[in-house]
């Protein structure tokens, strides 16, 4: 099945950020789909995504979930302190997060590419897929089974780092000096103040970054644009 154009679920951290880098060499056409559904790192997220596809020249698309998931649970009640387990649940889950997230990329891809097959790129790695259910291979396997259903099209569901750890994935672009730096530039931390060392999107990223032996350039950004009245305060 040839496919020369793909959709990308950006969040702006390491492996999305790392799945956008990889697709951009592998398909003729990428277009980012970027999402903002409340979270507490909203504006170092995003900003870092918009920044990576400008830097790229690759198209990108934001949309708002507003009240999709519930704020009871994950990072969108509280950001926990990583609590150094690689097994169970993590207490970052967002329920149903990489579903939604597929299913509107998905349509919102189809429109941006009306013709011919289409990839979904997602950042889904394997030490995520052993905390994160909706990381799963058996469940990226299952959204792509059910999004040729729903939508109609050949779309492909592409997970690059499913089967590899965040270490061996950065180790994917070393010797790249654009890449990584991109890599190195984007954000991680759950947390709206950051990074703040502590959740477990900081935690693993920094266990990563130094096992390759790179140093991290991460560091707050302001977002302008996303509202006005904030801007016009400098908050």
């Amino acid at each position: 099945m040839l496919i020369h154009q793909a959709t990308v679920l950006l969040s702006g951290g390491l492996d999305s950020t790392a799945a956008l880098l990889w697709a951009r060499t592998q398909y003729r056409e990428v277009h980012a789909v970027l999402f903002d559904y409340g979270q507490p790192n909203r504006d170092q997220e995003l900003t870092a995504a918009a920044r990576a596809c400008t830097r790229l020249g690759i198209t990108r698309s934001m949309h708002a979930l507003g009240d999709a998931f519930p704020r009871t649970r994950g990072i969108l009640a509280k950001v926990e302190d990583h609590d150094g387990r690689d097994d169970g649940s993590s207490p970052a889950i967002v329920p149903g997060r990489n579903a939604l997230f597929a299913v509107s990329a998905s349509a919102h891809g189809s429109v941006r590419f009306p013709n011919g097959n289409m990839a979904l790129v997602m950042g889904c790695n394997g030490q995520d897929a052993k905390r994160f259910p909706d990381c799963h291979p058996v469940a990226m396997l299952r959204l792509g089974e059910m999004l040729r259903v729903c939508i109609a099209r050949e779309i492909q569901m592409v997970t690059p780092w499913i089967d590899r750890t965040k270490e061996q994935m950065l180790r994917t672009f070393v010797g790249d000096a654009e890449a990584t730096d991109i890599l190195l530039n984007s954000w991680s931390c759950y947390r709206d103040v950051g990074p703040c060392g502590r959740c477990s999107a900081c935690v693993l990223r920094n266990e990563a970054i130094v096992k390759v032996g790179l140093a991290d350039r991460c560091m707050p950004i302001k977002m302008h644009g996303g509202d006005p009245a904030r801007d016009r305060a400098g908050g």
